[in-house]
């Protein structure tokens, strides 16, 4: 029934992270942006699924090509050796939809900003970033830091709390195929735990979602947990959602 998902939130350093499983960018940029400024940062993309005699296009060029108006700044000179580095764009938030339609990427990272943007210092403060560290710290003003992998791992540091049930909420409803279920749902599994595994299944038309807690974030290679402790089932397109202790 396709890969499990997963969702984990803690507090760390003021902000709150969240780690999941599975979304793109171009799925979680609406979200994000309820908790987010309006202008937007993006860099770091790399290789991506738009390529010429085997070299990916840069960011500007994607940008362009999408009919999106962006400040570009070439930010090869302070590339990271986690990163292949080219452009860094600045665009309003609203654009971003439009921006990310149709094409993927192996690594992307987004955040918004305040005021007008130094770009080579935005990209100093992401791509001298500590491993394992925090970056949104780093990023003044800042409320909303993602980084994507693969087109399917999510990493959201904000200073929303209500943007983490936000997400996992969008989590649940992708993976359902269906609209992301209300926010009473979430809410009452979020009281029973900070981290979660869920898996799709179905039964004479029912779609469900068996939620397992769990006491780290799980990755793809993980086994998914025994310890099913709730169910969620999904009717008509997610027109109702009932969640139900086992």
């Amino acid at each position: 029934m396709g890969f499990p998902g997963a969702f984990a939130v803690v507090e760390r350093d003021g902000a709150l992270v969240v780690d999941g499983v599975a979304a793109s960018a171009a799925e979680l940029v609406d979200v994000l942006g309820t908790g987010a400024l309006e202008t937007a940062v993006v860099l770091n993309v790399g290789q991506n699924s738009w390529m010429d005699d085997y070299e990916p296009w840069t960011l500007g060029r994607i940008a362009r090509h999408q009919g999106v108006r962006a400040d570009v700044h070439d930010i090869r000179w302070a590339a990271s050796p986690r990163f292949r580095s080219d452009d860094l764009l600045v665009l309003p938030w609203e654009d971003l939809p439009r921006l990310l339609d149709g094409w993927s990427a192996y690594g992307i990272e987004i955040f918004d900003c305040d005021g007008t943007p130094d770009p080579d210092a935005l990209a100093l403060a992401v791509n001298t970033a500590e491993p394992g560290g925090l970056t949104l710290p780093a990023l003044p003003g800042a409320r909303v830091y993602f980084s994507g992998h693969d087109d399917f791992y999510v990493h959201v540091e904000t200073r929303d709390d209500r943007l983490p049930g936000r997400i996992f909420g969008r989590l649940l409803g992708l993976q359902a195929d269906a609209a992301p279920p209300p926010g009473e749902l979430v809410d009452e599994l979020l009281r029973h735990g900070e981290r979660w595994v869920s898996v799709l299944t179905s039964a004479q038309g029912t779609v469900a979602l068996e939620l397992v807690p769990t006491e780290v974030a799980w990755r793809l290679h993980d086994p998914v947990p025994p310890g099913v402790s709730h169910v969620a089932v999904v009717e008509g397109g997610g027109a109702g959602w009932e969640l139900r202790r086992v």
